[in-house]
């Protein structure tokens, strides 16, 4: 066991098809455990990057820097953040409340200094979970910085449930593409693994409708949910479209993919527009979005919490669909991802391919 002084991660975003939406009471089931199965595509160049620097012979305290560039290089360009002084205060507080939880799950001393730098390849707080791939990649470095990036790498699971319990999609990042998240009645007991498909590869458009920070959060949105009437049968019916999913994933059936995750997102938004009080992340252009993706395509659409849409075709169409997205929509700023396999630990100035 080998602990290091300098750890740097990459870890992605993923979008689910079906999706993470409401919590179990975290006193029977632990914290962000789901109320149903999820299932989702893990991205690539839509990252975080994380650089930690842990000095062992100090008192305990953690520093973070959004501002700052972690050591490597992306081919993808860091987005600057807009942070409020609030907003500053209030991630500052959730990154050392997540290091302290990391280390007393490892038993391990909540000794040293730790500087968290960080940056996204896309923007914050605007519904493509950069909260997934910032706190798979802190939890991936303390526990490499800690007990070496090997011991790490083979326990790969167990590092997903940590995460997971800080920030809940963010243990879907660590692997893929394709991940199902099952929850358990037993606490602690939930599975998040890799699961087999026989999918194309795909690429993730993603139409950047809004990129400022949403005015419901996620963990708001969690709890609002459980107020709206169309909540009772919800766990019902995500369980029953999650075996459906499972069938045409494992089948390669591109059209019922399509069908379930169009059916899932809708869903969930209704939870939204129907909860007390009632919320909606979709705007004029989302529908107009969504309209033409209905009319115009045969591809996979989904919405996380935000105003975003995911377009989601083979490879090989991508360009094609992406060229008539920018001709109906010029005015929307639009990302082009691939699919990809999860996080890595780098070595301090290397490339990280991008999209």
């Amino acid at each position: 066991m080998k602990s290091l002084s300098s750890v740097c991660v990459r870890s992605p975003a993923n979008i689910a098809l079906i999706k993470y939406m409401g919590k179990k009471d975290p006193g029977i089931s632990g914290p962000n455990a789901p109320e149903n199965p999820s299932v989702s595509l893990t991205l690539h160049g839509l990252c975080s990057g994380v650089e930690l620097l842990f000095e062992s012979q100090s008192a305990f305290e953690v520093r973070w820097s959004p501002e700052e560039v972690p050591a490597f290089e992306i081919e993808r360009p860091w987005v600057d953040p807009s942070w409020s002084p609030d907003r500053i205060e209030k991630t500052r507080a959730r990154v050392r409340s997540a290091v302290e939880a990391i280390l007393q799950d490892i038993d391990h001393p909540q000794l040293g200094k730790w500087t968290v730098r960080s940056r996204n390849t896309f923007p914050a707080g605007a519904g493509i979970a950069s909260s997934a791939s910032f706190f798979s990649a802190l939890t991936l470095a303390v526990g490499g910085a800690v007990l070496g990036t090997e011991t790490i790498e083979h326990d790969l699971e167990v590092w997903a449930k940590r995460s997971s319990r800080i920030s809940g999609s963010s243990g879907r990042s660590f692997f893929g593409p394709w991940v199902v998240w099952t929850p358990s009645a037993q606490k602690g007991s939930e599975r998040i693994e890799k699961m087999e498909a026989a999918m194309p590869r795909l690429c993730d458009l993603v139409a950047v409708v809004e990129s400022g920070h949403k005015e419901v959060s996620s963990s708001e949105a969690h709890r609002r949910v459980k107020t709206s009437p169309c909540w009772a049968q919800r766990t019902q019916r995500v369980e029953a479209r999650t075996d459906a999913m499972f069938t045409a994933l494992r089948s390669g059936d591109l059209g019922s993919v399509r069908a379930l995750a169009w059916e899932e997102f809708e869903d969930m938004h209704r939870l939204f527009d129907t909860s007390q009080p009632p919320f909606s992340y979709q705007t004029q252009k989302s529908h107009q979005i969504l309209e033409w993706a209905r009319q115009k395509t045969s591809s996979i659409v989904t919405m996380d919490a935000g105003a975003n849409v995911h377009i989601l075709v083979p490879e090989e169409e991508g360009p094609l669909v992406e060229r008539d997205m920018r001709l109906a929509f010029p005015e929307v700023t639009l990302i082009r991802d691939s699919q990809g396999t999860g996080p890595a630990f780098l070595e301090r100035g290397s490339y990280v391919a991008g999209i």
